[in-house]
């Protein structure tokens, strides 16, 4: 018999247990959903005593019997961590040390791989950083090489020529302007024609053979040669801005105000070519459809400071003749640092100290828009100019251009390296643009000759 008691009583127990957990799954499950407070007779909960003090109390309290209400709240207060982890039902598993260890073993495994990856990472960046600095850096060495550019900030304008870019340039072309905004009519006939053809607008850098481009241009065309082609002062010269003289001023107007007084009088002049020897307006008018035809002229700016020194220690009465470089370049030479780009940029350029990356974009976005560029390195050939001309300009007779201007006896010069470092340091922009121009230059030539063999 004892057997069969023992058996009975582990049943029982087996049973007891199981109204054990359930019943604490029940109480578990009211506190996890906070189902309410105490005020709220929805919140009380009929359990019969038995199971209650299983749960509640210690096995060896008594409780009346019959049916108990109990506040949720107060149950779930009961039935906190602590309280569980009393009762065998909801003791934690006992693992076994070696489970633990291999749970550590496998923590440690995943971290070092983290870790592992992690560091891949940052290396490959970096590399990809250093391989892009190493290239960045062939590629400037490999400009000063070609153009004979001598610092890393001259490569890094070139990078607005081999990308392209541009500022917007939607408001300075003709097309764009509004009829009601326009001071010209249409134009039916080819450049310098006169009152029917654009006018040929020609930004005359100094010693840049603007001199013999007026005299070509005046041999076949009506022109002011007595002002070296250019438009006369009184036209355009506004006393109320007198930095703006006729050294820095754009000679057909700063503003489009000015631009449309000048033209009238262009017009009435019955000019058909004209020259400046200040700067671009702010307010430039570009494009087939536009008042005029703009054409420019650069030259190697090594070159044209050692030509500015020759001409204006023989020709001009304030410096005496046989001044040295040295005195010529520090007290003398004006319009510096990078006479072209700010006169190309435009008359709000000319007076800004220093000059901006984006003065040389604006600079660059302008050019790219002139109907002629031209490098006066690459014009030794005057009759591939003579025929370029024709082309341009099929209504003007270009029978002859002669020789152009002299280049001076400046390439006898020996500079010294003090000499070479501050011209380039006054030219460092200008060098670029003039590089820039070369391939423009080029590229029209190209052109030309296609146009031949068509």
């Amino acid at each position: 018999m004892p057997d069969v008691e023992d058996s009975t009583r582990r049943q029982s127990d087996i049973e007891t247990h199981e109204i054990e957990l359930a019943d604490a799954d029940t109480f578990l499950n009211l506190r996890e959903n906070k189902l309410g407070d105490c005020d709220n007779n929805s919140s009380l909960v009929s359990l019969d005593d038995e199971r209650l003090g299983l749960l509640l109390h210690d096995g060896d309290e008594q409780q009346p019997a019959g049916s108990t209400s109990i506040c949720k709240e107060e149950m779930a207060a009961d039935l906190s961590p602590t309280q569980l982890l009393k009762d065998d039902v909801y003791r934690l598993p006992n693992f076994s040390p070696r489970l633990v260890i291999g749970a550590c073993a496998l923590l440690a495994a995943f971290a070092f791989a983290l870790g592992c990856f992690f560091l891949l990472v940052v290396h490959s960046s970096s590399n990809a950083t250093s391989n892009v600095t190493a290239n960045t850096v062939s590629h400037c060495s490999s400009l000063k090489r070609e153009f004979g550019f001598w610092s890393d900030y001259q490569c890094s304008l070139w990078h607005y020529i081999e990308k392209n870019e541009s500022i917007d340039m939607t408001p300075y072309k003709a097309k764009n302007i509004p009829l009601s905004d326009r001071f010209w009519s249409n134009k039916t006939q080819s450049p310098g024609s006169g009152k029917d053809g654009r006018v040929i607008y020609h930004l005359h850098l100094h010693k840049n053979m603007g001199s013999t481009f007026c005299k070509w241009f005046c041999a076949t065309t009506r022109c002011n040669p007595r002002d070296n082609c250019n438009v006369p002062d009184t036209w355009w010269y506004n006393k109320s801005e007198p930095d703006l003289h006729y050294q820095w001023g754009a000679y057909i107007g700063c503003k489009r105000s000015q631009e449309r007084y000048v033209y009238e009088q262009i017009q009435k002049s019955g000019w058909g070519y004209v020259a400046s020897e200040g700067s671009l307006s702010d307010e430039p008018i570009f494009g087939a459809d536009g008042p005029y035809y703009h054409t420019i002229i650069l030259r190697e700016p090594m070159d044209w400071v050692i030509s500015m020194w020759h001409y204006e220690s023989k020709a001009v009465k304030s410096i005496s003749n046989g001044i040295s470089l040295n005195e010529y370049l520090l007290n003398h030479l004006w319009g510096i640092p990078d006479f072209y780009t700010r006169r190309i940029c435009g008359c709000s350029c000319v007076h800004n100290n220093p000059l901006t990356s984006q003065d040389f974009l604006i600079a660059k976005s302008r050019i790219d828009l002139f109907d002629l560029v031209l490098a006066q390195d690459m014009m030794e050939d005057v009759e591939s100019i003579r025929r370029l001309f024709e082309s341009e300009f099929p209504s003007l007779q270009f029978r002859q251009l002669g020789v152009k201007s002299n280049k001076g006896n400046y390439a006898k010069v020996n500079l010294t390296q003090f000499q070479i470092n501050f011209i380039q340091n006054q030219t460092e922009m200008d060098k670029v643009l003039y590089e820039y121009g070369k391939i423009l230059h080029q590229r029209r030539m190209e052109t030309l000759l296609m146009q031949q063999h068509v």
